[in-house]
């Protein structure tokens, strides 16, 4: 259960997502897609992947600017990503874009660290958090940044913006809320054990999060009919384990590796919630 996951309001989503209910509509239309429209950045599918993949490319050019005035740039662990796991809840965790270390008191302190969230706005986002500030106009984004500070142990983070349609950059230094981290992983485990269908955020199917950024409206409302996908993780005999990396099957009594859940078996029965529907 992904650190950017909970940003959601909606307990039913993030639980939907764990459980890999259904694929996002953009990966579904990526796989339905042909190749040379995708390459091409004609479908959404293609698209949302292209704009992931310029995520990445911002990272490093960040990094490298940072570096360029003094900035001691640790963009990841020995190659790894640094990442963070819940105390109490081994599903629970993130990546973080990396940290840097203000060596020559620039921006603060001398020697202090910060932990970085690297983001790209398009040109109404980036204006308003111009006027607003990150708190207020991506409140999502100071959410994560508590979550992997308190999870890190790091009090400051600086968030690193660029406008896509100008190539503007803004920096914003950000005190972090540690406490964010601990109840956010209280709700992640209360998610991960969930034996009931959470409840929805609305009862409104118009309501805005619902149609514009929820890929489980239909089954959470039932407009049309939703394919469950099926894995271990939507079968009614398996459940999380105390491993990160592993599920259990209660049926034939073994760990099961990230493989094995998206592949499941002959016997898999699906999930009594998702049969209700509510």
């Amino acid at each position: 259960m992904g650190i950017s996951s909970l940003v959601s309001p909606c307990d039913r989503k993030i639980f939907f997502s764990f459980r890999w209910v259904t694929l996002p509509k953009f990966l579904k239309e990526s796989e339905l897609s042909r190749p040379e429209l995708s390459s091409a950045g004609n479908n959404s599918g293609g698209r949302m992947l292209r704009l992931f993949d310029t995520g990445n490319r911002e990272e490093e050019r960040f990094y490298a600017e940072l570096d360029s005035v003094g900035f001691n740039v640790v963009p990841d662990n020995n190659g790894r990503q640094f990442t963070v796991r819940g105390l109490t809840s081994a599903h629970y965790g993130g990546s973080c874009d990396g940290f840097a270390q203000d060596t020559n008191g620039l921006i603060g302190k001398q020697g202090e660290w910060y932990l970085l969230e690297i983001k790209t706005h398009n040109e109404s986002s980036f204006r308003s958090l111009e006027k607003h500030g990150m708190r207020k106009s991506k409140p999502d984004h100071g959410v994560q940044m508590d979550q992997y500070g308190g999870g890190f142990s790091i009090g400051k983070g600086l968030y690193l913006a660029k406008n896509k349609n100008t190539d503007e950059l803004y920096i914003e230094k950000v005190e972090i809320n540690p406490h964010v981290f601990h109840e956010m992983e209280k709700r992640a485990d209360k998610l991960v054990k969930a034996k009931e269908l959470p409840r929805k955020m609305t009862e409104n199917p118009s309501h805005f999060m619902c149609k514009n950024f929820c890929d489980y409206r239909d089954l959470c409302f039932g407009n049309r009919p939703v394919k469950i996908e099926v894995s271990c993780r939507t079968c009614k005999d398996s459940e999380p384990s105390s491993n990160a990396e592993s599920w259990l099957c209660n049926r034939h009594g073994i760990e099961l590796n990230h493989t094995q859940q998206k592949a499941a078996c002959s016997d898999y029965a699906v999930l009594s919630q998702l049969r209700k529907g509510d």
